[in-house]
Protein backbone atom coordinates (compact mmCIF):
# COMPACT_ATOMS: atom_id res chain seq x y z
CA UNK A 1 0.00 0.00 0.00
CA UNK A 2 1.53 3.14 -0.85
CA UNK A 3 0.61 5.33 2.50
CA UNK A 4 1.61 8.53 0.59
CA UNK A 5 -0.88 8.19 -2.17
CA UNK A 6 -3.82 7.16 -0.04
CA UNK A 7 -3.50 10.27 2.20
CA UNK A 8 -3.37 12.18 -0.62
CA UNK A 9 -6.27 10.72 -2.42
CA UNK A 10 -8.46 10.17 0.47
CA UNK A 11 -7.82 14.12 1.62
CA UNK A 12 -7.85 15.42 -1.87
CA UNK A 13 -11.05 13.72 -2.11
CA UNK A 14 -13.11 15.13 0.79
CA UNK A 15 -11.63 18.35 0.44
CA UNK A 16 -13.16 18.01 -3.30
CA UNK A 17 -16.75 16.58 -1.37
CA UNK A 18 -16.25 19.90 0.70
CA UNK A 19 -16.07 22.77 -1.62
CA UNK A 20 -18.61 20.93 -3.80
CA UNK A 21 -20.98 20.91 -0.46
CA UNK A 22 -20.05 24.60 -0.07
CA UNK A 23 -20.42 25.49 -3.45
CA UNK A 24 -24.28 24.04 -3.26
CA UNK A 25 -24.96 25.74 -0.19
CA UNK A 26 -24.28 29.21 -1.34
CA UNK A 27 -25.71 28.98 -4.43
CA UNK A 28 -28.95 27.24 -3.16
CA UNK A 29 -28.85 30.73 -0.43
CA UNK A 30 -28.62 32.99 -3.41
CA UNK A 31 -31.46 31.57 -4.65
CA UNK A 32 -33.67 30.74 -2.49
CA UNK A 33 -31.90 31.73 0.58
CA UNK A 34 -34.82 34.62 1.26
CA UNK A 35 -37.74 32.22 0.98
CA UNK A 36 -36.37 29.77 3.69
CA UNK A 37 -36.25 32.62 6.11
CA UNK A 38 -39.56 33.71 5.42
CA UNK A 39 -40.40 30.00 5.23
CA UNK A 40 -39.11 29.88 8.69
CA UNK A 41 -40.46 32.68 10.14
CA UNK A 42 -44.26 32.24 9.16
CA UNK A 43 -44.99 28.42 9.08
CA UNK A 44 -43.45 27.22 12.53
CA UNK A 45 -46.88 27.93 15.05
CA UNK A 46 -47.29 23.64 15.97
CA UNK A 47 -43.80 21.60 16.27
CA UNK A 48 -44.80 19.50 13.81
CA UNK A 49 -45.07 21.48 10.77
CA UNK A 50 -42.51 23.44 11.98
CA UNK A 51 -40.40 19.56 11.85
CA UNK A 52 -41.92 19.67 8.45
CA UNK A 53 -40.45 23.23 7.73
CA UNK A 54 -37.13 22.37 9.25
CA UNK A 55 -36.82 18.67 7.57
CA UNK A 56 -37.88 20.51 3.80
CA UNK A 57 -35.22 23.59 4.22
CA UNK A 58 -32.52 21.37 5.27
CA UNK A 59 -33.25 19.02 2.19
CA UNK A 60 -32.90 21.99 -0.14
CA UNK A 61 -29.88 23.70 1.53
CA UNK A 62 -28.09 20.85 2.16
CA UNK A 63 -27.06 21.95 5.36
CA UNK A 64 -28.56 21.39 9.19
CA UNK A 65 -25.84 24.20 10.14
CA UNK A 66 -26.76 26.37 7.75
CA UNK A 67 -30.82 25.76 9.22
CA UNK A 68 -29.51 26.41 12.75
CA UNK A 69 -27.61 29.51 11.72
CA UNK A 70 -30.97 30.94 10.59
CA UNK A 71 -33.13 29.53 13.13
CA UNK A 72 -30.60 31.13 15.57
CA UNK A 73 -30.77 34.50 13.97
CA UNK A 74 -34.92 34.23 13.87
CA UNK A 75 -34.44 33.51 17.88
CA UNK A 76 -32.12 36.16 18.18
CA UNK A 77 -34.21 39.24 16.37
CA UNK A 78 -37.22 37.71 18.28
CA UNK A 79 -39.42 36.72 15.19
CA UNK A 80 -39.54 32.78 16.73
CA UNK A 81 -39.63 31.71 20.28
CA UNK A 82 -37.88 28.77 21.72
CA UNK A 83 -40.60 26.25 21.00
CA UNK A 84 -41.25 27.36 17.46
CA UNK A 85 -37.21 26.88 17.15
CA UNK A 86 -36.88 23.37 18.49
CA UNK A 87 -39.96 22.06 16.16
CA UNK A 88 -37.63 23.25 13.24
CA UNK A 89 -34.36 22.27 14.51
CA UNK A 90 -35.57 18.50 15.06
CA UNK A 91 -36.95 18.94 11.63
CA UNK A 92 -33.57 19.72 10.27
CA UNK A 93 -32.22 16.29 11.74
CA UNK A 94 -34.13 13.94 9.33
CA UNK A 95 -33.62 16.81 6.49
CA UNK A 96 -29.48 16.15 7.37
CA UNK A 97 -29.68 12.60 6.25
CA UNK A 98 -31.48 13.37 2.71
CA UNK A 99 -27.38 13.18 1.47
CA UNK A 100 -26.39 10.70 2.30
CA UNK A 101 -29.12 8.77 0.60
CA UNK A 102 -28.87 10.73 -2.20
CA UNK A 103 -24.78 9.47 -2.15
CA UNK A 104 -25.66 5.80 -1.49
CA UNK A 105 -27.77 5.28 -4.10
CA UNK A 106 -25.11 6.08 -6.87
CA UNK A 107 -27.21 9.25 -8.18
CA UNK A 108 -24.03 10.70 -8.95
CA UNK A 109 -22.20 8.15 -10.96
CA UNK A 110 -22.87 10.51 -13.81
CA UNK A 111 -21.00 13.26 -12.02
CA UNK A 112 -18.64 14.56 -14.96
CA UNK A 113 -22.17 15.36 -17.44
CA UNK A 114 -23.43 17.16 -14.12
CA UNK A 115 -20.34 19.40 -13.59
CA UNK A 116 -20.22 20.38 -17.67
CA UNK A 117 -24.24 21.56 -17.58
CA UNK A 118 -23.41 23.31 -13.99
CA UNK A 119 -20.50 25.43 -15.49
CA UNK A 120 -22.03 25.97 -18.31
CA UNK A 121 -25.51 27.28 -16.72
CA UNK A 122 -22.86 29.60 -14.17
CA UNK A 123 -21.11 31.30 -17.13
CA UNK A 124 -24.27 32.03 -19.28
CA UNK A 125 -26.31 33.33 -16.48
CA UNK A 126 -23.40 34.87 -14.12
CA UNK A 127 -25.25 37.12 -11.45
CA UNK A 128 -28.87 35.88 -12.27
CA UNK A 129 -30.89 33.13 -10.31
CA UNK A 130 -30.17 30.97 -13.68
CA UNK A 131 -26.49 31.23 -12.89
CA UNK A 132 -27.23 30.68 -8.50
CA UNK A 133 -28.99 27.12 -10.00
CA UNK A 134 -26.12 26.20 -12.15
CA UNK A 135 -23.57 26.79 -9.38
CA UNK A 136 -26.05 24.44 -7.31
CA UNK A 137 -25.57 21.82 -10.23
CA UNK A 138 -21.81 22.41 -10.16
CA UNK A 139 -21.42 21.99 -6.54
CA UNK A 140 -23.72 18.64 -6.57
CA UNK A 141 -21.38 17.22 -9.94
CA UNK A 142 -18.05 18.31 -7.69
CA UNK A 143 -19.30 16.51 -4.47
CA UNK A 144 -20.13 13.27 -6.54
CA UNK A 145 -16.14 13.56 -7.82
CA UNK A 146 -15.02 13.80 -4.52
CA UNK A 147 -16.85 10.50 -3.61
CA UNK A 148 -15.32 9.07 -5.97
CA UNK A 149 -11.88 9.87 -5.77
CA UNK A 150 -12.11 9.21 -1.78
CA UNK A 151 -13.24 6.07 -2.36
CA UNK A 152 -10.93 5.28 -5.37
CA UNK A 153 -7.93 6.53 -2.63
CA UNK A 154 -9.43 4.72 0.12
CA UNK A 155 -9.68 1.19 -1.25
CA UNK A 156 -5.82 0.89 -0.82
CA UNK A 157 -6.27 1.07 2.77
CA UNK A 158 -7.96 -2.50 2.86
CA UNK A 159 -4.35 -3.78 1.78
CA UNK A 160 -3.72 -2.69 5.67
CA UNK A 161 -4.02 -4.96 8.26
CA UNK A 162 -3.27 -2.27 10.73
CA UNK A 163 -5.92 -0.24 9.83
CA UNK A 164 -8.29 -2.80 9.58
CA UNK A 165 -7.81 -4.03 12.94
CA UNK A 166 -7.97 -0.27 14.06
CA UNK A 167 -11.14 0.26 12.14
CA UNK A 168 -12.77 -3.08 14.01
CA UNK A 169 -12.07 -2.27 17.31
CA UNK A 170 -14.03 1.19 17.33
CA UNK A 171 -16.52 -1.42 16.42
CA UNK A 172 -16.42 -3.08 19.19
CA UNK A 173 -15.76 -0.47 21.51
CA UNK A 174 -18.47 1.86 20.60
CA UNK A 175 -17.89 5.04 23.14
CA UNK A 176 -14.90 4.86 21.71
CA UNK A 177 -15.87 5.17 17.66
CA UNK A 178 -18.65 7.70 18.66
CA UNK A 179 -16.09 9.84 20.40
CA UNK A 180 -13.76 9.73 17.20
CA UNK A 181 -17.38 10.04 15.29
CA UNK A 182 -17.87 13.37 17.23
CA UNK A 183 -14.20 14.93 17.20
CA UNK A 184 -13.62 14.50 13.58
CA UNK A 185 -17.14 16.11 12.99
CA UNK A 186 -16.77 19.23 14.76
CA UNK A 187 -12.79 19.92 13.44
CA UNK A 188 -14.47 19.36 9.58
CA UNK A 189 -18.00 21.19 10.83
CA UNK A 190 -20.11 18.87 8.61
CA UNK A 191 -22.07 15.48 9.48
CA UNK A 192 -22.88 15.50 5.08
CA UNK A 193 -19.29 14.90 4.86
CA UNK A 194 -18.69 12.78 7.64
CA UNK A 195 -21.32 9.79 6.78
CA UNK A 196 -20.23 10.73 2.72
CA UNK A 197 -16.34 9.51 3.79
CA UNK A 198 -17.73 6.82 6.07
CA UNK A 199 -19.79 5.91 2.81
CA UNK A 200 -16.51 6.26 0.94
CA UNK A 201 -15.17 3.53 3.30
CA UNK A 202 -17.11 0.96 2.95
CA UNK A 203 -17.77 0.71 -1.16
CA UNK A 204 -13.92 0.44 -0.61
CA UNK A 205 -14.13 -2.45 1.86
CA UNK A 206 -12.29 -1.07 4.83
CA UNK A 207 -15.43 -0.45 7.33
CA UNK A 208 -18.44 -2.99 8.77
CA UNK A 209 -21.49 -1.39 9.93
CA UNK A 210 -21.38 -1.78 13.52
CA UNK A 211 -18.14 0.55 13.11
CA UNK A 212 -19.88 3.02 10.58
CA UNK A 213 -22.95 3.43 12.93
CA UNK A 214 -20.63 4.24 15.69
CA UNK A 215 -19.18 6.60 13.76
CA UNK A 216 -22.11 7.86 12.31
CA UNK A 217 -23.71 8.55 16.46
CA UNK A 218 -20.40 10.55 16.82
CA UNK A 219 -21.07 12.68 13.82
CA UNK A 220 -24.89 13.60 15.04
CA UNK A 221 -23.14 15.04 18.15
CA UNK A 222 -19.79 17.03 16.41
CA UNK A 223 -22.54 18.67 13.83
CA UNK A 224 -23.87 20.24 16.72
CA UNK A 225 -20.33 22.17 17.01
CA UNK A 226 -21.56 24.88 14.69
CA UNK A 227 -24.52 26.25 16.53
CA UNK A 228 -22.77 26.08 19.71
CA UNK A 229 -20.10 28.50 17.89
CA UNK A 230 -23.14 30.51 16.34
CA UNK A 231 -24.82 31.33 19.61
CA UNK A 232 -21.84 32.79 20.99
CA UNK A 233 -22.87 36.43 22.18
CA UNK A 234 -26.20 35.46 20.90
CA UNK A 235 -29.81 35.59 22.84
CA UNK A 236 -30.53 33.60 26.04
CA UNK A 237 -33.25 31.95 23.51
CA UNK A 238 -30.86 31.48 20.97
CA UNK A 239 -28.54 29.96 23.18
CA UNK A 240 -31.29 27.62 24.82
CA UNK A 241 -31.95 26.37 21.01
CA UNK A 242 -28.42 25.43 20.54
CA UNK A 243 -28.24 23.59 23.58
CA UNK A 244 -31.74 21.67 23.14
CA UNK A 245 -29.86 20.55 19.57
CA UNK A 246 -26.97 19.17 21.89
CA UNK A 247 -29.15 17.29 24.58
CA UNK A 248 -31.45 15.75 21.58
CA UNK A 249 -28.29 14.03 20.27
CA UNK A 250 -26.79 13.32 23.20
CA UNK A 251 -29.57 11.66 24.80
CA UNK A 252 -30.75 10.03 21.59
CA UNK A 253 -26.79 8.32 21.53
CA UNK A 254 -26.77 7.26 24.72
CA UNK A 255 -30.47 5.13 24.53
CA UNK A 256 -28.95 3.37 21.31
CA UNK A 257 -25.15 3.53 22.84
CA UNK A 258 -25.99 -0.54 24.33
CA UNK A 259 -27.85 -1.33 21.16
CA UNK A 260 -25.55 -0.85 18.23
CA UNK A 261 -24.83 -4.72 17.35
CA UNK A 262 -28.19 -5.35 17.15
CA UNK A 263 -28.72 -2.16 15.21
CA UNK A 264 -26.96 -3.20 13.03
CA UNK A 265 -28.16 -6.40 12.63
CA UNK A 266 -31.94 -4.75 11.70
CA UNK A 267 -30.61 -1.94 9.31
CA UNK A 268 -28.70 -5.09 7.76
CA UNK A 269 -31.53 -6.39 6.74
CA UNK A 270 -33.43 -3.82 5.26
CA UNK A 271 -30.28 -2.76 2.53
CA UNK A 272 -28.58 -5.03 0.40
CA UNK A 273 -25.33 -3.05 0.39
CA UNK A 274 -23.02 -1.18 2.62
CA UNK A 275 -23.23 2.02 1.66
CA UNK A 276 -26.98 2.04 1.46
CA UNK A 277 -27.06 0.64 5.05
CA UNK A 278 -25.22 3.11 6.65
CA UNK A 279 -27.09 5.52 4.92
CA UNK A 280 -30.42 4.45 6.14
CA UNK A 281 -28.86 3.89 9.80
CA UNK A 282 -28.27 7.61 9.79
CA UNK A 283 -32.21 8.22 8.55
CA UNK A 284 -33.53 5.95 10.65
CA UNK A 285 -31.77 7.29 13.69
CA UNK A 286 -32.67 10.90 13.18
CA UNK A 287 -36.84 9.63 12.54
CA UNK A 288 -36.79 8.22 15.52
CA UNK A 289 -35.28 10.64 17.34
CA UNK A 290 -37.44 13.58 16.19
CA UNK A 291 -40.74 11.36 16.36
CA UNK A 292 -40.19 10.31 20.07
CA UNK A 293 -39.06 14.11 20.88
CA UNK A 294 -41.74 15.99 19.06
CA UNK A 295 -44.46 15.25 21.44
CA UNK A 296 -41.98 16.62 24.75
CA UNK A 297 -41.16 19.99 23.01
CA UNK A 298 -42.72 21.60 25.80
CA UNK A 299 -40.40 19.48 28.39
CA UNK A 300 -37.24 19.91 26.43
CA UNK A 301 -37.89 23.81 26.13
CA UNK A 302 -37.94 23.39 30.21
CA UNK A 303 -34.91 21.77 30.41
CA UNK A 304 -32.72 23.79 28.24
CA UNK A 305 -34.13 26.75 30.61
CA UNK A 306 -33.09 25.36 33.45
CA UNK A 307 -30.24 23.91 31.91
CA UNK A 308 -29.46 27.60 30.10
CA UNK A 309 -29.95 29.88 32.73
CA UNK A 310 -29.45 33.51 32.98
CA UNK A 311 -31.77 36.89 32.35
CA UNK A 312 -31.71 38.99 29.15
CA UNK A 313 -29.65 42.40 29.75
CA UNK A 314 -31.72 45.38 29.95
CA UNK A 315 -30.79 48.25 27.52
CA UNK A 316 -27.23 47.58 26.22
CA UNK A 317 -24.95 49.40 23.64
CA UNK A 318 -23.21 45.90 22.64
CA UNK A 319 -24.91 44.67 20.00
CA UNK A 320 -27.88 41.67 20.81
CA UNK A 321 -28.14 41.20 16.73
CA UNK A 322 -25.09 40.77 15.12
CA UNK A 323 -22.70 37.83 14.89
CA UNK A 324 -19.81 36.78 12.40
CA UNK A 325 -21.77 33.04 12.18
CA UNK A 326 -24.72 35.21 10.30
CA UNK A 327 -22.42 36.69 7.22
CA UNK A 328 -22.69 32.78 6.12
CA UNK A 329 -26.07 33.09 5.14
CA UNK A 330 -27.12 37.33 3.70
CA UNK A 331 -30.51 37.43 3.94
CA UNK A 332 -30.22 36.50 7.83
CA UNK A 333 -27.20 38.94 8.22
CA UNK A 334 -28.80 41.64 6.53
CA UNK A 335 -32.61 41.17 8.32
CA UNK A 336 -29.87 40.86 11.57
CA UNK A 337 -28.76 43.98 10.97
CA UNK A 338 -32.48 45.41 10.25
CA UNK A 339 -32.57 44.30 13.66
CA UNK A 340 -30.52 45.69 15.51
CA UNK A 341 -30.83 49.53 14.18
CA UNK A 342 -34.29 49.24 15.13
CA UNK A 343 -32.85 47.90 18.78
CA UNK A 344 -30.47 50.90 18.72
CA UNK A 345 -33.18 53.61 17.34
CA UNK A 346 -35.45 52.26 20.14
CA UNK A 347 -32.90 53.13 22.66
CA UNK A 348 -31.99 56.37 21.83
CA UNK A 349 -35.51 57.31 21.84
CA UNK A 350 -35.59 56.33 25.67
CA UNK A 351 -32.27 57.97 25.98
CA UNK A 352 -33.91 61.26 24.95
CA UNK A 353 -36.95 60.81 26.69
CA UNK A 354 -34.89 60.09 29.85
CA UNK A 355 -32.69 63.27 29.32
CA UNK A 356 -36.06 65.50 29.06
CA UNK A 357 -37.16 64.08 31.96
CA UNK A 358 -33.78 64.08 34.13
CA UNK A 359 -34.04 67.98 33.15
CA UNK A 360 -37.35 68.76 33.32
CA UNK A 361 -38.41 66.96 36.12
CA UNK A 362 -34.57 67.15 37.68
CA UNK A 363 -34.42 63.37 38.30
CA UNK A 364 -30.78 62.89 38.80
CA UNK A 365 -31.49 58.93 38.50
CA UNK A 366 -32.34 59.38 34.81
CA UNK A 367 -29.59 61.27 34.04
CA UNK A 368 -26.93 58.80 35.39
CA UNK A 369 -29.10 55.94 33.25
CA UNK A 370 -28.52 57.92 30.01
CA UNK A 371 -24.93 58.78 30.75
CA UNK A 372 -24.01 55.11 31.58
CA UNK A 373 -25.15 53.75 27.86
CA UNK A 374 -23.61 56.74 26.65
CA UNK A 375 -20.19 55.49 28.22
CA UNK A 376 -20.90 52.11 27.08
CA UNK A 377 -21.03 53.32 23.63
CA UNK A 378 -17.64 56.03 23.69
CA UNK A 379 -15.76 53.02 25.46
Amino acid sequence: MDTAAVVIAAAGGLALFLYGLRVLSAALKRAIGERMRVLLERLTNRALRGALVGMVSTSVLQSSSMTMVLLIGLINAGALTLRQGIGVMLGAEIGTSITAQIIAFRVGDYYLPVIAVGFVLSELFRGRRAGDIGRAILGFGLLFLGMSVMAGGLRGVARSDAVLQLLASLGENVPLGVLVGAGVTAVIQSSSAMTALLIAMGSAGILDLPTAIALVLGANIGTTITAQLASLGASLPARRLARAQLVVNVVGVSVLLPFVPLYAQLVATIAPTLERQIAHAHTLFNVAGTVLALPLVGALACAVTAITRGREPAATSTPRHLAKAFLAAPPVALYQAHQELLRVAAMTQAMIHRCREGLLERDEASLVEVLEIEGQWTA
